[in-house]
């Protein structure tokens, strides 16, 4: 009984395996846009536009030379929904200089297949084959039929301080959307628009995370100019920042993170320096805004204890299915000689299996 119980769970990772290494081909293969792009894409987007009839737009004017146009979409916090300019983000020419991007093709992401979600913070950018790219630009289910266009400026990237990307901002949602709100690797303050469930203590605090003891920038008077900015002006805040830093369990100085914190603020707001003196005061009441941050999922919320984003998950679910096929074989070394002749019978044609589809992929790509 024990030896066909095991067959048949051994029998069905076999499918589950052929299922997975297909789906990975074809990833691989949307990823990889040739010298063919130009056709291949534009059938591509094409197909799709029978889809929903949600999309959006983009003012390509500004940019010569190029003949592909992109539109990348990730969840704030979490992952994208296709890999960086693959067919499935090409765009489709609907007039002079004007490309569209059908949204229903999100639904055919693996890694985000519901597509767009109305409570979530997203952010996008448009790209040529050329090279040229917009900045990260704020996005959500309210700019959907909306219209991208470059504005000329071009703007620091958060990460790296030596690449720029061109500025861009909606025709019709700008009030709300644009150009990401961000603090740079080096302590400037870039773009204007927060998502609309980012939190701005979030923001500083995994900044300060990272940057507080950098060569390249001075963090405090990085966070001086921040704190007015992202709209922290009070001692509460603070304390809600250092919590969060405090829920990251980061092993960083905590101690000279709060120093840099206090000490901006001081910086910031010359009037309001004696609040944040007691350090102490401020250590006690940041422990248990630390216990609330992480009962509600490692996020503030404005009152600094619950979810300020539903889309971080997402990224940190997305390679658990890789793992659960190599889990069923745990415990099943122990029983008769039979019962592993079985086992690394079924084993040798999951193998075999796996490698013949790798090879069909690898042949379908040099076609």
């Amino acid at each position: 009984m024990i030896k066909k119980l095991i067959a048949i769970v051994l029998a069905a990772l076999i499918i589950a395996s052929t299922a997975s290494v297909a789906a990975f081909a074809a990833e691989v293969e949307d990823a990889v846009v040739g010298a063919d792009s130009a056709s291949s894409a534009g059938a591509d987007t094409s197909s799709s536009a029978t889809g929903s009839g949600d999309t959006v737009r983009f003012d390509a004017s500004a940019w010569k030379n190029f003949t592909i146009i992109y539109c990348h979409i990730w969840v704030r916090g979490g992952g994208d929904f296709f890999p960086w300019q693959s067919k499935k983000e090409a765009c489709k020419k609907i007039g002079d200089n004007l490309y569209e991007y059908d949204l229903s093709m999100l639904t055919k992401s693996t890694e985000n297949p519901e597509g767009l979600k109305a409570d979530t913070d997203y952010c996008i950018i448009f790209s040529a084959n050329t090279g040229v790219q917009t900045y990260d630009t704020t996005f959500g289910k309210a700019c959907v039929g909306d219209t991208m266009k470059v504005t000329g400026n071009k703007i620091e990237n958060p990460k790296d301080s030596e690449k720029q990307a061109y500025e861009a901002v909606w025709k019709t949602n700008s009030s709300s959307y644009g150009p990401h709100l961000a603090i740079t690797s080096i302590g400037n303050i870039v773009g204007s628009k927060l998502c609309p469930n980012e939190n701005g203590e979030e923001v500083i605090g995994d900044w300060i995370s990272s940057f507080y003891k950098s060569t390249y920038v001075k963090p405090v008077d990085a966070l001086a100019k921040a704190y007015p900015k992202f709209g922290i002006s009070s001692a509460d805040q603070i304390e809600t920042i250092f919590g969060y830093v405090q829920s990251k369990n980061t092993g960083e100085d905590e101690d000279a993170i709060l120093k840099c914190l206090t000490d901006a603020f001081a910086k910031a707001y010359p009037a309001k320096a004696d609040d944040v003196k007691d350090v102490e005061k401020i250590k006690k009441a940041a422990k248990e805004k630390e216990k609330a941050i992480k009962s509600s999922g490692g996020h503030i919320t404005s009152g600094g204890s619950g979810s300020s984003s539903s889309g971080s998950s997402s990224s940190a679910s997305s390679g658990s299915g890789s793992s659960s096929g190599s889990g069923s074989y745990n415990g099943s070394g122990s029983g008769a000689d039979g019962q592993e002749d079985t086992i690394l019978f079924i084993l040798g044609g999951v193998m075999l299996t796996a490698a013949g589809a790798m090879y069909l992929t690898r042949r379908k790509r040099e076609e």
